[in-house]
């Protein structure tokens, strides 16, 4: 794969990816991803970003009912899709 940007060739990674949700964030862990060695662009498929949606959906209807976590970062780890 071709990175958009610098037009460098992507390597297929793991990274973390830390999305804000109400009261606080959720850090998912091994998301496969393909990131350009040059530039740090990261691309990662459609499957992947709906089932990290799904997550904090879920995650923030539980926040809404009580569950919440406050301020605290939520690790969850991994996704494999």
């Amino acid at each position: 794969m071709t990175c958009v940007e610098c037009r460098c060739e992507m390597e297929r990674r793991y990274v973390a990816i830390r999305e804000r949700m109400g009261g606080g964030d959720i850090l998912v862990e091994n998301v496969p991803a393909w990131v350009c060695p040059q530039c740090g662009q990261r691309e990662i498929s459609g499957p992947v970003l709906v089932a990290i949606e799904a997550l904090a959906e879920a995650l923030a209807a539980e926040e809404r009912m009580g569950g919440g976590r406050g301020s605290r970062p939520l690790r969850v780890a991994p996704v494999h899709a």
